[in-house]
Formats: C-alpha cells, sequence, structure tokens
C-alpha cells in the first residue's frame, strides 16, 4: 500500500510540475489534515494520526496564540491575555527519548518482545505523568491497554498486535516475486527496494520501523509548513 501510494503521489506530481527547464522555487502544497480519531477500540493507526493531530496543534497554537501575543507585547498594543492549552509534555510522552515511539521500537528488538511487556514498560516509565497518560483498571484487555489525555480529549489505545505493525516486515522471498510479477505496475512498484535502515552508534544497523519514519516523515512536514 505504502509504495503504490508513492507511484501515485509521483505520477500527480510530476503530471502537475513545471515543463523540464522551467523550474520555479515556487510551489503548491495540498496538506490533507488526520481527522482526530477515537473509536471503541484504538489501535497503532490511531496513536499515528493522533501524534500527526498534535503536531498540527502545537504549529496553530504557536502561530495563532504565543506569536501573536508576542507580537502585540513588543509593540505595546493593549491586548486580555488569552490563556491556552500547550501540548508540548503530551509530545513529549510520544517522541521524546522515553517516549510511547522510543520504547516501542526497542521492544521490537528484543528477542522475547512483547506487546504486554512494551505496555508494561510505558506505565512504569510513565506512571507520574498522570496529566497525560493513565492505565485502565478494568477490561478483558486491560494489560494491553494505556490511554492519552490528547487536546481533543482522553483516548484508550489497545496494544495488541502493535510489534507486528511497527515491524511492517516482509520477507526476501516475497519481495523477489513481487518484483518478477508479470503486472507491470506490481514489478515496477517493487522495481528498487530502498535499505530504509538506521545506525545507531554502538549497534547493528536495523530496519526503520513505521513509527519511526512515520515520525521522520512528519517532522519534515512540520519543516516544510513552517517555511509557508
Amino acid at each position: 500500500y505504502s509504495r503504490l501510494f508513492d507511484w501515485l503521489v509521483g505520477k500527480i506530481c510530476r503530471a502537475t510540475a513545471a515543463p523540464e527547464g522551467q523550474a520555479s522555487p515556487h510551489f503548491v502544497g495540498l496538506l490533507d489534515i488526520f481527522g482526530f480519531e477515537s473509536f471503541a477500540i484504538n489501535r497503532f493507526e490511531q496513536l499515528c494520526i493522533n501524534y500527526a493531530n498534535e503536531k498540527l496543534q502545537q504549529k496553530f497554537t504557536l502561530d495563532v496564540f504565543k506569536a501573536v501575543q508576542q507580537e502585540y507585547a513588543d509593540e505595546g498594543i493593549p491586548w486580555d491575555r488569552i490563556e491556552f492549552k500547550d501540548n508540548a509534555p503530551l509530545l513529549e510522552l510520544v517522541e521524546a527519548k522515553l517516549g510511547i515511539i522510543a520504547m516501542l521500537n526497542e521492544e521490537c528488538v528484543r528477542p522475547k518482545g512483547s506487546d504486554e511487556n512494551f505496555v508494561s514498560k510505558l506505565s512504569t516509565v510513565h506512571k507520574e505523568s498522570v496529566q497525560y497518560f493513565s492505565r485502565p483498571k478494568l477490561g478483558a484487555q486491560k494489560e494491553l491497554q494505556f490511554s492519552i489525555q490528547h487536546y481533543a480529549g482522553n483516548v484508550t489505545y489497545t496494544a495488541s498486535g502493535w510489534l507486528e505493525r511497527n515491524k511492517d516486515s516482509i520477507s526476501d522471498d516475497v519481495v523477489e516475486l513481487l518484483r518478477g510479477s508479470s503486472n507491470a505496475l506490481i514489478a515496477e512498484v517493487f522495481a528498487e527496494i530502498s535499505t530504509e535502515t538506521s545506525q545507531v552508534p554502538g549497534k547493528a544497523m536495523t530496519a526503520d520501523t513505521v513509527s519511526q519514519k512515520f515520525k521522520t516523515s512528519l517532522a519534515q512536514l512540520m519543516e516544510t509548513v513552517g517555511k509557508t
């Protein structure tokens, strides 16, 4: 799905780009903003979507509240202070060195890593972050669940199958099979398999996980948005 999506985006960009030799430093970007999601059962995909929403909310807060109020203060314009919720601590909970993404990635490389161990470690590390992180005391899947107090509301996530989703691994034999497909589109999509690996000092080379690639892509998006 990811490769097909990238192929489609490439087709659209080539179709709408300026002719060769007429490159321009200007561009038109379309930002399809994720809708905040909270279902009866919230999985790995909901965490990624709501994480993106939190980043966009932070950008909105900085632009509309912090920056404008600072500008008023600098220019001596009278104004009534507007209290707003800063979600920086919540983003730390998700993306910091001991945040949810980092701990999920760490559990993925452990020989006996499990969804239950991941949630248990989250509880140990973030038990003091009661304003943003909590664990349900009741329920058949409470050992696999944790709750996050997002800006839009509290969401309880069920971490069943998260390690497998995060690894998103595919065997070399399957890749070779797809590359040799008689379907031209499938063969093209899998023609070049990028290694997509990262090196951590003192550790072996490991494949980037879905959450790590999502975090990197989101950071690049926010950098682009910040320049517009």
